[in-house]
């Protein structure tokens, strides 16, 4: 197939929304590639028929690689005479060859100056600085900077302004002005907050507000994990982007190539040139045991962590994970990864599935896997949030599991949409304790177990009761003897004290020896794993691996 694009969705402007008569505005679209040549310098989107809407005829397209989507925006402006107006545009690849089967369009309803009915709306587009869950020390001060964009059809002008409603205010200001902004267009807005003096994950709410004190849109958020940090500081990766090699991108057999991946130091300490990137599961195909940094990178900088690899000989999905490890050897922060599909090979693989060591074991309660990095699902957003499922979704991604269970038809897609249709996500993005039971009440809540020494730690105590690492383990032996699967709260980084960041969450199926079998939504292929061996402490306890249980009926 040559070049060619699919429709996903329009970010401003929705069919007939009404705009003032030869007022400017900025149309924006969601393409997907899906043509099998990738979008790069000369393609070109271009003015076909109807109303040209001002003087532009031609804007060039992002890159977009195969599979990839991305927005592409036009500024426009309305007719002066009343009435529906509309404008088609062909995309064109490099030679001028025009791709795709229909134009992409805008159709707007002009509005005589006076008769407009103003609906001021407003999205978040990106955070500009401090992701989701950045690790504060205690008081500190820093901004916050988002992206925004109007989705309205009146323009942002003075009085305008982004007005705090929930969540710690933590020491900003109650409001800022906003940016004037044309309908369709981006603009910047920051707050500066102070971290709180107490441990824990912090949010803070904020919503748009027009020049008569009318709020609108959707909420735009901060939230942090406050510590008490030591002088030494605090490690942590963010994973930003895919460079190169996106997912699922097909690949001859017994090739060499090499993935990037765009990171940011989320942590509180400076990244050494002792800190190095390790292969930490699926298939071998790096060349190398570890990739040691070149430069130091300090805390808030972005750079681009590569690793050389070679295509297995056999047909098949293979997937690759790297953490980022520090001088002593210690990984922490996101789990990075590549999958490929290798095609072309007279062999079909037979490494991609290595046994499982419990695939003979019988299950006390076993219950459908999802994984939350799933290519169907996985960089979906979390809610309406500005997170994804793959990374943020391990609640959810457990819920979708309980409700199978019970022979509930969800998906993580499908539980996902629902939750965000029906308002089931708190602060747009937070699975709710007791979930599956808001779902269906078919399912029933029964307790949130919260291990006694870890509750100031853990997000939000509603719904929870305080009890011993031992009792935990008590309760969770009942429910999987009466053949109930239980949702766990475990430490990602178990080498370092538990925090709110290190928050995990996976369905226990079975005891097993000094052990629970799991299903780990961070998995990519299913069979169960053993709790203790990834995130268990070397010589403790089954209680000590645990933090937190949902147990439902």
């Amino acid at each position: 197939m040559p070049a060619n694009y699919e429709f996903v969705d329009d970010i401003t402007i929705p069919d007939d929304m009404q705009i003032a008569a030869g007022a400017p505005f900025t149309k924006v679209w969601r393409l997907r590639n899906n043509g099998d040549v990738n979008w790069s310098a000369g393609f070109t989107l271009q003015y076909k028929e109807g109303e040209q809407m001002g003087t532009t005829t031609s804007v060039p397209l992002p890159p977009c690689a195969v599979g990839k989507t991305v927005d592409v925006s036009l500024p426009l402006t309305a007719p002066t005479a009343p009435g529906t107006a509309f404008t088609d545009w062909f995309l064109h690849d490099a030679d001028g060859n025009v791709f795709g089967t229909y134009p992409v369009y805008a159709r707007v309803t002009v509005m005589a100056e006076g008769a407009l009915q103003a609906q001021p709306d407003g999205d978040f587009e990106a955070d500009l600085t401090i992701p989701d869950d950045t690790i504060m020390k205690l008081g500190m001060s820093f901004e916050k900077k988002w992206l925004v964009r109007n989705t309205g059809n009146v323009a942002w002008t003075d009085g305008f302004k982004l007005v705090w409603v929930d969540g710690e205010q933590m020491g900003a200001v109650y409001e800022v002005p906003l940016a004037p902004t044309n309908v369709g267009a981006t603009s910047e807005v920051a707050v500066t907050f102070t971290a709180p003096s107490t441990p824990g994950t912090v949010f803070s709410d904020w919503q748009f507000e027009d020049a008569n004190g009318n709020k609108f849109g959707n909420l735009i958020y901060v939230r942090i994990n406050a510590q008490a940090v030591e002088e030494s500081g605090v490690d942590d990766l963010t994973g930003i982007a895919d460079v190169t090699i996106p997912d699922d991108t097909r690949m001859k057999p017994n090739t060499a190539f090499t993935k990037t991946w765009r990171v940011r130091n989320t942590g509180t300490r400076p990244w050494t040139t002792t800190y190095s990137l390790h292969m930490i599961k699926g298939e071998p195909m790096p060349t190398e045991d570890k990739v040691f940094l070149e430069s130091e990178v300090q805390p808030g900088d972005e750079i681009e962590l590569s690793v050389d690899l070679k295509t297995p000989e056999a047909n098949g999905t293979y997937y690759t994970d790297f953490k980022l490890h520090d001088g002593n050897d210690q990984p922490f922060g996101d789990i990075l990864y590549t999958r490929i599909l290798v095609e072309g090979s007279t062999k079909t693989s037979t490494q991609q599935k290595p046994a499982n060591p419990y695939a003979n074991v019988t299950l006390q309660a076993p219950a459908p896997f999802y994984s939350q990095r799933d290519p169907r699902w996985g960089k979906t957003r979390l809610g309406t949030g500005s997170v994804t499922i793959e990374q943020w979704g391990c609640m959810m991604t457990c819920n979708a599991m309980i409700l199978q269970w019970k022979g509930i038809g969800f998906t993580p897609a499908t539980l996902n949409d629902y939750m965000r249709n029906n308002r089931i996500y708190q602060q747009g993005y937070l699975t709710p304790w007791n979930t599956a039971t808001l779902v269906n009440g078919n399912v029933r809540f029964d307790a949130r177990l919260i291990k006694q020494g870890e509750d100031d730690k853990v997000f939000g105590t509603y719904l929870g009761t305080i009890v011993s690492g031992n009792q935990i383990v008590q309760k969770v032996d009942e429910y999987l003897q009466r053949g109930i699967p239980v949702m766990l709260n475990v430490d990602i980084t178990p080498h370092n004290a538990y925090n709110s960041s290190d928050t995990h969450w996976v369905v226990a199926v079975s005891r097993y020896n000094n052990d629970y079998l799991v299903n780990d939504p961070a998995e990519q292929n299913s069979g169960v794993i053993s709790l203790q061996q990834k995130y268990g402490r070397s010589n403790q306890v089954l209680a000590d691996a645990i933090v937190q249980a949902i147990l439902y009926s």
